[in-house]
């Protein structure tokens, strides 16, 4: 698959840490892997081997010209998936994507509300699983790890499919 992977807050910290483990991996796995980053707030002096670095400026959710350098990348780059950490990715991905791929939204904070915009999430605990919940239109939950599974809830997991 040929897979996005970005964040545009900033790259620091236990963030940047599961950014950067989110792109060894799916490298590892043999994927194509986008890293899009903000050149304000990311160093790459640690990336994988195999990922690629792509830039996009920007200074909120809402950002024109952020949205059509993105919009670009996405076109040219044609994604199966973009795996999106954080609201400000979300936010500047959905509206660049316009359906194009799936975006997947990561949450590493307690502020999911820009996280219901995606298609699907992937989820690093109950308790962020719970606050999406809370949205009547929220996003379908895209993968929740072994340690945080209710045995006694049946939850249907969402997939990506990639594109044929």
């Amino acid at each position: 698959m040929r897979i996005v992977n970005t964040v545009f807050g900033d790259a620091t910290g236990g963030r940047w840490r599961v950014v950067l483990d989110y792109a060894r991996v799916l490298t590892e796995r043999g994927h194509q892997v986008l890293l899009v980053l903000n050149p304000r707030a990311a160093r790459v002096e640690n990336l994988p081997w195999g990922v690629h670095p792509a830039w996009v400026r920007n200074s909120g959710h809402y950002g024109l010209f952020a949205i059509w350098r993105a919009r670009r990348l996405i076109e040219r780059f044609r994604p199966d998936a973009i795996i999106a950490h954080c609201g400000r990715s979300v936010g500047v991905m959905s509206r660049a994507a316009r359906g194009r791929a799936p975006i997947i939204g990561v949450s590493h904070s307690n502020n999911v509300k820009r996280m219901v915009r995606a298609n699907a999430y992937f989820n690093i605990s109950t308790h962020i699983d719970g606050l999406v919940n809370v949205y009547p239109r929220h996003s379908e939950l895209a993968y929740i790890s072994q340690h945080d599974r209710d045995p006694g809830q049946d939850r249907r997991h969402g997939s990506i499919r990639p594109r044929q």
